[in-house]
């Protein structure tokens, strides 16, 4: 919602009692609504309740009314700062209020309080209920709508936040871990001795509840919201039904003040008045009439700004020059509007167009090629006329019952059984029912339009509540009531008549007061009960409804343009201060800083000339400048400011001096000096070095290099300069690895050193590294089979199935794996060359390993059962029908895992070219029988522990009776699998079983897509299971209740996924995928 400002909360509707204390109020105290927190007041975000009136307690209506305005009105005063815009959807506001309930807005200051709505930077917050003096209504820009306004004036008139309701957890959940932590007090529910709704509603759609995401941490996180299914919290841009039921009944409105017309006068939208034509260029509002003669090179476009529900005739003449044939290529006039340029026009034409825009642009444009244009053609003519567009008439205005045009506008209205909604063009009908029951003493039923009352035993007399009677067709019940307000002859109010439920109260204008007759009003004499000294009147004249006061000098109209206000002259720049102001009271003073002095003028300041006056304390010389002066000294020194004596300046310590190297400071100078080796040159600062190579070897072995102030000897490379720092001796380069290159070996000779390689290496081309020397590349050095260069060296090989024979020159034989017993053939081996073969006896086959021999036993009958009584052993099942399938079905299982052994099932009678159907060791197996798609089927035992056992069956099937085509099957790592017929619903009822068997411990399944039955998670048909075990025992998890992606993980090495489906046509069931770590 726009109106929504972070500053700003959104709210909860309950009606606040506070105690009598308020009748205390002092009201020197200002009570300008602060919008943040201080420490002793008590607040609720936009709520605030000041220190003074920290006693808050549910009181009966009547011992309350110090918080209530008095006589239903409020009286107020907008701040001048608003725009009229801004004030317009103020009074938009009040409007609602008041033709819903009995409440009045007034516009004046008054003895019993007033409420200031000012322009603020802090916020949109006010006082819940009456103060009894000046309170404040703050409201900002960034926070400020109709919706707003409306929120903060139900705080004025007493109603609180709805989410503060003590019964408000029957109707919200307030989610505590998404609120911003700093706002959870916002949130807090306050007890029944704090809050009274009066017995209605709770209401979802209060202008002061709070909205679902108010306070969320991440913005679109719920905060708030409802436990009834389909209610979003949150207020509207007005106020509710409820809010006005709510109102009423706190001010003992009645029913018949649910329709009550706002007296309330929206300012006109006034249109732009029309400004006269200038230049090219000009933006003109409202209208044109003006003629512009033809020029040549005329390129100009003019805007009109037209106020909005206005309509606009345009009339150009033109007489220009016809080019292009008509396309008006050369002089043109061109009109924008609707969004898009429209055509262009010339020649002597008349164009006539009306338009809606706010916005229309008129270009005129001619070139320079005509020579005889100005003795031929005019130029242009424009005039248009603004007129009232009717909305009602044309039924564009969307009102949904009553329409009145206006100028530039309209408004909507609605019967008296009707209140207009928040757009301000619906009708909505009047729930007579949800204030005080209709008025109907027990059943009261809303109808459009009206409402009816049910009589208890069709007793007529027994209808309706105190107050009210039946109506004169004795459908539903009306006040008894008489309205003295539309007779001057009862209600005898000299100015204003408010009609209640069984009485009436006189009101007055501004500027009078109500006499103790309670009927006429008299004059207030502003000048005597209003005005003080601090008022700054230097005359104040009374007249009726009004006072004027002529503010002293020094003084100027405040906001309210009755009482006067300090000038600041300083700030407002009337002073006229050459330097500092200090504004007094009425009047200001100008000072000057020091060294300066004010004028005979009283505001201008003039600098003193310390120098010349004597003024200073300098000891050598005075220079004077602007409000101050200096000491002045010769060069080398420097003045002491508080002495004003000149000290010497050392050169050499602050580092101004210009010495290359030394410096001596001396009395208002310094003198430079060089070292040892070196010259002071003709400029007394710099100093040159002095070459002692340039005239002597000194005695160096080597050479002699010079350096600044002395000199050193140097020894070629390989040699070092010995400890008496002129003779040269040999390095031994081999001593230390860090002094040498060489890979192997090294040798010192006399300035250098030589490197040498081992044998089988050779010295590369840098003289430093060995490089191998590759036997083989050159020769096979009698290797049989393959020769393989080493390290400096060489060594021959034999291929797989062979051994070097160094008694044969080095040639490689055959390995016999078969008398070397390295085979691993269970019955008979025979040796090849380089390898050998297995084979086995009768009644055994060997296995798929092609190592082992399983023994044979064949089953061709219709039906049998298998029993573990031998290791090694292979089941072949082979029934004559090749039309029928076979069903194996576990009845047992234990097998050693670790020492290798295993039952797994083929779909063949010959597993090395049949398809694996399950391969399982431990005591897991599946429940579900294994069926085959053929005749065909083979059971093979590889031997764990002599104790294992296993116990199998077998029986035949017919494949319609299976039905389970790739509904078994073993999942491997990284795979997708599915129901038969995925992605299309599967046609017949499935009992379907994967396993997944893993040589690493963790198994996970990822559910990618479900389609199964939602309608009950305890239903075990037509969904997916998953276990971690063959015997179907542990389960991991369901889908039911959910769709989407989902993550299923075992740790035991196996896991089963289960489907038994047996609403055909109706569900797709699912697709998963496997994966497998450690």
């Amino acid at each position: 919602m726009l109106w929504l400002h972070a500053t700003l909360l959104l709210f909860l509707l309950t009606v606040t009692f506070i105690s009598s204390a308020a009748a205390q109020t002092d009201c020197s105290r200002n009570y300008e609504e602060p919008c943040q927190s201080y420490p002793g007041d008590i607040q609720d975000g936009d709520a605030v309740w000041p220190q003074l009136f920290h006693k808050v307690t549910k009181r009966a209506l009547i011992s309350n009314e110090s918080r209530l305005w008095p006589n239903n009105v409020i009286y107020y005063k907008i701040d001048t700062q608003f725009t009229e815009s801004e004030k317009r959807t103020i009074l938009e506001a009040m409007i609602d209020w008041e033709n819903h309930t009995c409440i009045r807005f007034r516009e004046e200051e008054s003895s019993v309080g007033y409420v200031m709505i000012s322009l603020s930077s802090r916020g949109c917050c006010s006082y819940i209920g009456r103060v009894g003096c000046k309170q404040g209504l703050s409201l900002n820009r960034d926070c400020f709508s109709k919706g707003t306004v409306s929120h903060e004036l139900g705080h004025v008139m007493g109603l609180y936040h709805e989410q503060s309701r003590p019964d408000r957890d029957k109707y919200v959940r307030i989610i505590t871990e998404n609120i911003v932590p700093t706002a959870l007090h916002n949130f807090q529910k306050l007890p029944s001795s704090v809050i009274d709704s009066l017995g209605v509603p709770y209401d979802h759609n209060s202008i002061m509840h709070y909205s679902p995401t108010a306070f969320s941490k991440a913005g679109h996180l719920y905060t708030i919201v409802s436990l009834s299914t389909g209610i979003i919290v949150g207020p509207g841009q007005c106020p509710s039904r409820l809010d006005f039921v709510q109102i009423n009944k706190l001010y003992k409105c009645g029913t018949s003040n649910s329709s009550l017309n706002s007296t309330i006068q929206l300012p006109p939208l006034n249109p732009i008045p029309p400004l006269p034509y200038s230049n090219c260029g000009e933006v003109f509002k409202g209208t044109i009439s003006f003629n512009w003669v033809f020029d040549h090179n005329i390129d100009c476009q003019w805007i009109l700004v037209v106020p909005s529900g206005m309509e606009t005739s345009l009339t150009i003449l033109v007489s220009l020059e016809n080019s292009g044939g008509g396309l008006c290529t050369k002089d043109y006039v061109r009109i924008h509007s609707n969004g898009a340029w429209g055509n262009k026009y010339c020649s002597d034409s008349r164009v006539e167009e009306k338009f809606r825009d706010t916005v229309v642009m008129i270009k005129y444009h001619t070139d320079h090629f005509n020579t005889f244009s100005y003795e031929v053609f005019t130029g242009i003519s424009i005039t248009t006329i603004t007129g009232d567009i009717n909305e009602c008439s044309e039924g564009i205005a969307g009102c949904s019952h009553t329409c009145t045009n206006t100028f530039g506008s309209f408004f909507c209205s609605c019967p008296e059984w009707m209140y207009l909604s928040c757009d301000r063009k619906t009708c909505i009908d009047i729930n007579e029912c949800a204030s005080d029951n209709g008025g109907c003493k027990y059943s009261c039923t809303n109808i459009a339009g009206s409402h009816t009352c049910t009589c208890l035993n069709d007793d007529d007399d027994d209808c309706c509540s105190d107050g009210y009677t039946l109506n004169s067709h004795g459908t539903n019940c009306i006040p008894v009531d008489v309205n003295e307000c539309l007779n001057t002859s009862l209600s005898q109010c000299s100015q204003f008549c408010v009609n209640e439920l069984n009485s009436y109260h006189c009101l007055c204008k501004r500027g009078f007061k109500l006499s103790s007759d309670g009927k006429n009003c008299s004059d207030v004499n502003e000048c005597l009960e209003f005005i003080r000294p601090e008022h700054h009147c230097a005359t104040c004249v009374n007249f009726d409804g009004d006072f004027l006061c002529l503010c002293a000098d020094g003084y100027t109209y405040g906001p309210d343009l009755h009482t006067c206000v300090d000038i600041n002259e300083c700030s407002s720049g009337l002073a006229n201060c050459t330097h500092d102001c200090q504004n007094t009271d009425g009047s200001y003073t100008c000072s000057c800083p020091s060294g300066t002095d004010l004028a005979d003028d009283g505001r201008t300041c003039i600098d003193i000339d310390e120098c010349t006056l004597n003024l200073h304390n300098c000891k050598y010389g005075c220079l004077n400048k602007e409000g101050s002066y200096l000491c002045t000294c010769p060069s080398g020194f420097r003045t002491l400011l508080e002495s004003g004596t000149c000290t010497d300046i050392n050169e050499c310590s602050s580092g101004v001096h210009n010495c290359s190297h030394f410096c001596h400071n001396t009395n208002g100078s310094y003198t430079c000096s060089c070292p040892q080796g070196m010259l002071l040159l003709n400029d007394y600062k710099n100093c040159s070095d002095i070459d002692e190579c340039s005239s002597s070897n000194h005695g160096c072995q080597g050479s002699c290099l010079n350096t600044e102030g002395s000199y050193r000897c140097l020894c070629p490379k390989g040699f070092q300069l010995s400890i008496d720092g002129k003779s040269c001796t040999d390095i031994n380069e081999c001593s230390e690895a860090s002094t040498n290159n060489c890979s192997h070996f090294c040798h010192n000779i006399n300035g250098s050193y030589t490197c040498s390689c081992p044998s089988g290496f050779v010295l590369s081309s840098n003289d430093k590294d060995c490089s191998d020397i590759n036997e083989c590349s050159s020769s096979n050095h009698g290797c049989n089979w393959s020769c393989i260069n080493t390290e400096g060296s060489y060594t021959c090989l034999c291929p797989e199935g062979f051994h070097f024979s160094t008694a044969d020159n080095g040639s490689c034989a055959d390995i016999n794996e078969c008398s070397q017993r390295t085979h691993n053939c269970s019955h008979y081996c025979h040796n090849t060359n380089g390898s050998y073969t297995c084979s086995c006896p009768s009644s055994f086959r060997l296995s798929s390993n092609g190592y082992q021999c399983n023994y044979i036993v064949s089953h061709t009958t219709a039906s049998g059962s298998i029993n573990l009584n031998t290791s090694n052993v292979t089941w072949t099942i082979q029934i004559p029908n090749a039309n029928q399938a076979i069903k194996l079905t576990f009845l047992s299982l234990s097998i050693s895992c670790s020492n290798g052994g295993s039952i797994e099932i083929f779909s063949g009678i010959e597993p090395v070219s049949s398809i694996s159907l399950l391969r399982t060791c431990g005591g897991s197996f599946p429940l579900s029988p294994i069926i085959s798609s053929i005749n065909e089927l083979s059971v093979v035992y590889e031997t764990g522990n002599s104790s294992d056992s296993a116990s199998l069956k077998y029986e035949t099937v017919l494949p319609s009776q299976t039905n389970v085509k790739s509904c078994f099957g073993v999942v491997s790592n990284g795979q997708r699998f599915s129901l038969p017929d995925f992605p299309s619903k599967y046609t017949s009822s499935l009992n379907c079983n994967y396993y997944v068997i893993s040589s690493q411990r963790t198994v996970t399944l990822t559910i990618l897509y479900t389609d199964l039955n939602y309608e009950s998670c305890s239903n075990t048909q037509d969904r997916l299971i998953v276990y971690s075990d063959f015997q179907f025992s542990q389960q991991i998890g369901a889908m039911c209740n959910a769709k989407g992606e989902t993550v299923f993980t075992a740790h035991n090495y196996l896991m089963v996924v289960s489907y038994n489906g047996i609403e055909p046509s109706k569900y797709r069931g699912f697709e998963g995928l496997v994966t497998i770590s450690d």
